[in-house]
């Protein structure tokens, strides 16, 4: 009977030991993951660099039309 209470009681032993190493376990997962975020935000933020002004648009220019003649208009109003 005693050697039943020390299996039991061993047991119960490597029962509370995995739990609390379960336990360690999960809060350096989730540490991890938060870690992991931070890097692919800081990632994704230098990723979506603003553009620059670009190349300022392109200058036509107006026709004044002094450069060609007037057309001769040889009917009636």
């Amino acid at each position: 009977m005693t050697e039943l209470k020390t299996k039991c009681a061993e047991a119960e032993q490597a029962l509370l030991e995995a739990q609390v190493q379960l336990t360690r376990l999960r809060e350096d997962a989730a540490v991890q993951k938060r870690v992991a975020e931070k890097e692919a935000s800081v990632t994704e933020a230098l990723g979506q660099k603003k553009r620059g002004p670009g190349r300022p648009p392109l200058v036509r220019k107006v026709e004044t039309g002094a450069d060609e003649q007037e057309p001769v208009r040889w009917w009636k109003d």
